[in-house]
Protein backbone atom coordinates (compact mmCIF):
# COMPACT_ATOMS: atom_id res chain seq x y z
CA UNK A 1 0.00 0.00 0.00
CA UNK A 2 1.37 3.43 -0.89
CA UNK A 3 2.06 6.09 1.66
CA UNK A 4 -0.90 8.11 0.39
CA UNK A 5 -3.16 5.07 0.49
CA UNK A 6 -1.90 4.24 3.96
CA UNK A 7 -2.64 7.80 5.12
CA UNK A 8 -6.17 7.57 3.79
CA UNK A 9 -6.70 4.29 5.60
CA UNK A 10 -5.48 5.90 8.83
CA UNK A 11 -7.87 8.84 8.34
CA UNK A 12 -10.80 6.50 7.83
CA UNK A 13 -9.98 4.40 10.89
CA UNK A 14 -8.31 6.38 13.68
CA UNK A 15 -9.65 9.82 12.75
CA UNK A 16 -8.23 12.69 10.74
CA UNK A 17 -5.60 15.36 11.25
CA UNK A 18 -6.75 18.96 10.82
CA UNK A 19 -4.61 20.91 8.36
CA UNK A 20 -5.09 24.10 10.41
CA UNK A 21 -4.67 23.23 14.08
CA UNK A 22 -2.73 19.99 13.32
CA UNK A 23 -4.78 18.06 15.88
CA UNK A 24 -6.06 14.56 15.14
CA UNK A 25 -9.80 14.44 15.74
CA UNK A 26 -12.67 11.98 15.17
CA UNK A 27 -14.41 11.91 11.80
CA UNK A 28 -17.47 13.57 13.32
CA UNK A 29 -15.41 16.73 13.90
CA UNK A 30 -14.97 17.28 10.15
CA UNK A 31 -17.47 18.42 7.55
CA UNK A 32 -18.25 16.19 4.61
CA UNK A 33 -16.56 16.93 1.28
CA UNK A 34 -17.39 14.91 -1.83
CA UNK A 35 -14.24 16.14 -3.59
CA UNK A 36 -11.81 14.82 -0.95
CA UNK A 37 -10.37 11.32 -1.07
CA UNK A 38 -11.47 10.65 2.51
CA UNK A 39 -14.88 12.25 2.03
CA UNK A 40 -14.04 14.86 4.69
CA UNK A 41 -12.84 18.45 4.61
CA UNK A 42 -9.23 19.30 5.41
CA UNK A 43 -10.05 21.52 8.41
CA UNK A 44 -12.05 20.57 11.48
CA UNK A 45 -15.37 22.22 12.26
CA UNK A 46 -13.87 24.34 15.05
CA UNK A 47 -11.25 25.87 12.76
CA UNK A 48 -13.86 26.47 10.03
CA UNK A 49 -16.14 28.26 12.50
CA UNK A 50 -13.27 30.41 13.78
CA UNK A 51 -12.34 31.36 10.22
CA UNK A 52 -15.93 32.28 9.38
CA UNK A 53 -16.19 34.43 12.51
CA UNK A 54 -12.95 36.28 11.69
CA UNK A 55 -14.07 36.83 8.10
CA UNK A 56 -17.39 38.37 9.19
CA UNK A 57 -15.58 40.76 11.54
CA UNK A 58 -13.05 41.97 8.97
CA UNK A 59 -13.15 45.77 8.69
CA UNK A 60 -13.23 45.61 4.88
CA UNK A 61 -16.74 44.15 5.04
CA UNK A 62 -18.05 47.32 6.62
CA UNK A 63 -16.75 49.86 4.11
CA UNK A 64 -19.38 52.45 3.26
CA UNK A 65 -17.71 53.75 0.08
CA UNK A 66 -15.09 52.68 -2.40
CA UNK A 67 -13.00 54.09 -5.27
CA UNK A 68 -13.87 52.71 -8.70
CA UNK A 69 -10.89 51.13 -10.46
CA UNK A 70 -12.10 52.51 -13.81
CA UNK A 71 -13.30 56.09 -13.28
CA UNK A 72 -11.35 56.54 -9.98
CA UNK A 73 -14.39 58.18 -8.39
CA UNK A 74 -15.26 57.38 -4.78
CA UNK A 75 -18.84 56.14 -4.60
CA UNK A 76 -21.15 54.58 -1.98
CA UNK A 77 -21.14 50.84 -1.41
CA UNK A 78 -24.52 50.50 -3.15
CA UNK A 79 -22.94 51.68 -6.44
CA UNK A 80 -20.85 48.48 -6.71
CA UNK A 81 -21.93 44.97 -7.54
CA UNK A 82 -21.35 42.19 -5.03
CA UNK A 83 -18.34 39.92 -5.50
CA UNK A 84 -17.61 36.93 -3.28
CA UNK A 85 -14.01 36.84 -4.55
CA UNK A 86 -13.10 40.35 -3.36
CA UNK A 87 -11.92 41.01 0.19
CA UNK A 88 -14.52 43.74 0.72
CA UNK A 89 -17.26 41.78 -1.04
CA UNK A 90 -17.56 44.35 -3.86
CA UNK A 91 -16.52 44.43 -7.49
CA UNK A 92 -13.65 46.61 -8.66
CA UNK A 93 -15.70 48.79 -11.02
CA UNK A 94 -18.80 50.77 -10.16
CA UNK A 95 -22.10 49.79 -11.77
CA UNK A 96 -21.90 52.65 -14.27
CA UNK A 97 -18.45 51.71 -15.57
CA UNK A 98 -19.27 48.02 -15.49
CA UNK A 99 -22.40 48.67 -17.58
CA UNK A 100 -20.38 50.67 -20.12
CA UNK A 101 -17.93 47.80 -20.57
CA UNK A 102 -20.72 45.24 -21.01
CA UNK A 103 -22.63 47.43 -23.46
CA UNK A 104 -19.51 47.95 -25.55
CA UNK A 105 -18.73 44.23 -25.55
CA UNK A 106 -22.28 42.95 -26.10
CA UNK A 107 -23.77 45.61 -28.38
CA UNK A 108 -20.84 47.68 -29.66
CA UNK A 109 -22.26 50.84 -28.05
CA UNK A 110 -20.12 53.56 -26.49
CA UNK A 111 -21.16 56.45 -24.28
CA UNK A 112 -22.15 58.68 -27.21
CA UNK A 113 -24.42 55.96 -28.64
CA UNK A 114 -26.18 55.48 -25.30
CA UNK A 115 -26.57 59.27 -24.94
CA UNK A 116 -28.12 59.41 -28.40
CA UNK A 117 -30.67 56.74 -27.48
CA UNK A 118 -31.55 58.64 -24.31
CA UNK A 119 -32.06 61.85 -26.30
CA UNK A 120 -34.16 60.10 -28.94
CA UNK A 121 -36.43 58.60 -26.27
CA UNK A 122 -36.46 61.78 -24.16
CA UNK A 123 -34.99 59.85 -21.23
CA UNK A 124 -38.00 57.54 -21.03
CA UNK A 125 -38.66 53.85 -21.50
CA UNK A 126 -39.48 52.99 -25.10
CA UNK A 127 -42.65 51.11 -24.07
CA UNK A 128 -44.20 52.39 -20.83
CA UNK A 129 -42.66 55.90 -21.16
CA UNK A 130 -41.58 55.85 -17.51
CA UNK A 131 -38.48 57.95 -16.72
CA UNK A 132 -35.26 55.96 -16.99
CA UNK A 133 -33.45 56.09 -13.66
CA UNK A 134 -30.11 54.66 -14.70
CA UNK A 135 -31.05 51.00 -14.12
CA UNK A 136 -32.14 50.61 -17.72
CA UNK A 137 -31.67 47.79 -20.21
CA UNK A 138 -30.48 47.90 -23.80
CA UNK A 139 -33.08 45.95 -25.79
CA UNK A 140 -31.93 44.09 -28.91
CA UNK A 141 -33.21 41.55 -31.39
CA UNK A 142 -31.90 38.14 -30.34
CA UNK A 143 -31.98 36.92 -33.94
CA UNK A 144 -30.23 39.79 -35.73
CA UNK A 145 -28.46 41.36 -32.75
CA UNK A 146 -29.71 44.84 -33.75
CA UNK A 147 -30.29 47.29 -30.90
CA UNK A 148 -33.91 48.46 -30.73
CA UNK A 149 -33.75 50.98 -27.89
CA UNK A 150 -33.62 51.38 -24.13
CA UNK A 151 -36.25 49.91 -21.82
CA UNK A 152 -36.85 49.82 -18.11
CA UNK A 153 -36.19 46.50 -16.43
CA UNK A 154 -39.87 45.57 -16.19
CA UNK A 155 -40.62 46.22 -19.87
CA UNK A 156 -37.48 44.37 -20.90
CA UNK A 157 -38.87 41.26 -19.21
CA UNK A 158 -42.29 41.83 -20.77
CA UNK A 159 -40.78 42.03 -24.24
CA UNK A 160 -39.12 38.66 -23.73
CA UNK A 161 -42.45 37.04 -22.86
CA UNK A 162 -44.22 38.67 -25.81
CA UNK A 163 -41.50 37.52 -28.23
CA UNK A 164 -41.83 33.97 -26.97
CA UNK A 165 -45.57 34.05 -27.55
CA UNK A 166 -45.11 35.54 -31.02
CA UNK A 167 -42.70 32.77 -32.03
CA UNK A 168 -44.79 29.90 -30.62
CA UNK A 169 -48.36 30.01 -31.98
CA UNK A 170 -49.62 27.05 -29.96
CA UNK A 171 -48.30 28.65 -26.78
CA UNK A 172 -50.32 31.75 -27.67
CA UNK A 173 -53.44 29.62 -28.11
CA UNK A 174 -52.88 27.85 -24.81
CA UNK A 175 -52.40 31.13 -22.93
CA UNK A 176 -55.62 32.55 -24.42
CA UNK A 177 -57.57 29.38 -23.60
CA UNK A 178 -56.33 29.54 -20.03
CA UNK A 179 -57.23 33.21 -19.49
CA UNK A 180 -60.53 33.50 -21.37
CA UNK A 181 -62.77 31.53 -18.94
CA UNK A 182 -61.61 33.73 -16.03
CA UNK A 183 -61.65 37.15 -17.72
CA UNK A 184 -64.77 39.28 -16.97
CA UNK A 185 -63.67 42.40 -18.90
CA UNK A 186 -65.21 42.31 -22.43
CA UNK A 187 -62.46 44.49 -23.92
CA UNK A 188 -59.76 42.17 -22.61
CA UNK A 189 -61.68 39.14 -23.88
CA UNK A 190 -61.71 40.66 -27.38
CA UNK A 191 -57.91 40.98 -27.29
CA UNK A 192 -57.47 37.41 -26.02
CA UNK A 193 -59.81 36.03 -28.68
CA UNK A 194 -57.87 37.90 -31.36
CA UNK A 195 -54.60 36.46 -30.05
CA UNK A 196 -56.09 32.98 -30.04
CA UNK A 197 -57.34 33.36 -33.62
CA UNK A 198 -53.97 34.65 -34.77
CA UNK A 199 -52.17 31.76 -33.06
CA UNK A 200 -54.49 29.19 -34.58
CA UNK A 201 -54.09 30.72 -38.07
CA UNK A 202 -50.31 30.72 -37.84
CA UNK A 203 -50.19 27.17 -36.47
CA UNK A 204 -52.37 26.00 -39.36
CA UNK A 205 -50.17 27.80 -41.90
CA UNK A 206 -47.00 26.28 -40.43
CA UNK A 207 -48.59 22.81 -40.61
CA UNK A 208 -49.52 23.30 -44.28
CA UNK A 209 -46.02 24.55 -45.14
CA UNK A 210 -44.40 21.38 -43.81
CA UNK A 211 -43.50 18.92 -46.61
CA UNK A 212 -45.38 15.67 -46.69
CA UNK A 213 -43.40 12.68 -45.42
CA UNK A 214 -41.92 10.60 -48.22
CA UNK A 215 -43.59 7.25 -48.72
CA UNK A 216 -41.36 4.28 -47.96
CA UNK A 217 -40.11 2.27 -50.91
CA UNK A 218 -41.25 -1.29 -51.62
CA UNK A 219 -37.86 -2.57 -50.51
CA UNK A 220 -38.20 -0.78 -47.15
CA UNK A 221 -41.70 -2.20 -46.68
CA UNK A 222 -40.44 -5.68 -47.54
CA UNK A 223 -37.58 -5.40 -45.01
CA UNK A 224 -39.93 -4.09 -42.32
CA UNK A 225 -42.22 -7.06 -42.84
Amino acid sequence: MSRRAGGEAQDLGAGKRCSKCKATKPRAEFRKSSGAATGLGSQCKTCCQEYSARRKLRPEKFVTEKACSKCKATKPRAEFRKSSKAADGLGGQCKTCDGKVKRKYNYGLDTSDITGLYVTQSGRCGICCAPLLGRDCVDHNHTTGAVRGILCGTCNIRVGHVERLARDPMLTVNVADFLLPHEPDPSVRIVLEALKAAGEARAKAETQDQPEPRKPSRLALFRAA
